[in-house]
């Protein structure tokens, strides 16, 4: 499974994609990227308890962490460091946030119309989503140029995940 989306950790911007298999994970945001495996350890309501291992500068490293949930604002507790956060929805409010393109609801991408670099017009045709086997057209909600494309065809999407990103 593979979910791109918009997150705002400590009032830092952060827009990655997370790739998860059974057991691992790769995180990947500009460029850098780090891959983990993971256990659960413990889940309730709003939350999960992971134990992470990963290599760094060639040695194996494991660490718990907690991640606990309510709405769009998430905590996640690694030993003594509390990170605070919340996932961007499509109600933006920050100049930032108003050049992507959101998902309306879950889904897959269909078919998508334009590549990056390329110039769109208000209204222009971007992707189509389909959800509960209906197709819903996602169109540019204004001009400008499309910067990143974070789906390929095929690939599933959340509601509120970053679709396209217009400069």
């Amino acid at each position: 499974m593979s979910l791109k989306q918009g997150f705002d950790i400590q009032n830092q911007l952060a827009a990655g994609a997370l790739q998860l298999n059974e057991g691992s994970a790769r995180y990947s945001d500009e460029g850098a990227s780090i891959e983990y495996r993971y256990e659960i350890v413990s889940r309730s309501k709003n939350g999960v308890r992971l134990r992470i291992f990963f290599e760094k500068d060639g040695i194996e490293h494991t660490e718990t962490v907690s991640i606990s949930r309510d709405r769009d604002q998430f905590q996640l507790r690694r030993a003594a460091l509390t990170l605070h956060g919340r996932k961007l929805s499509g109600r933006s409010v920050t100049e930032e946030e108003r050049h992507d393109l959101y998902s309306p609801m879950p889904g897959f991408i269909r078919k998508i119309f334009v590549a990056e670099g390329d110039e769109v017009k208000k209204g222009d045709r971007l992707a189509v989503l389909e959800a509960m086997k209906m197709e819903h057209t996602l169109t540019a909600p204004f001009a400008g140029t499309v910067e990143r494309i974070f789906f390929s065809e095929g690939d599933r999407v959340g509601q509120d995940e970053i679709v396209v990103k217009i400069g």
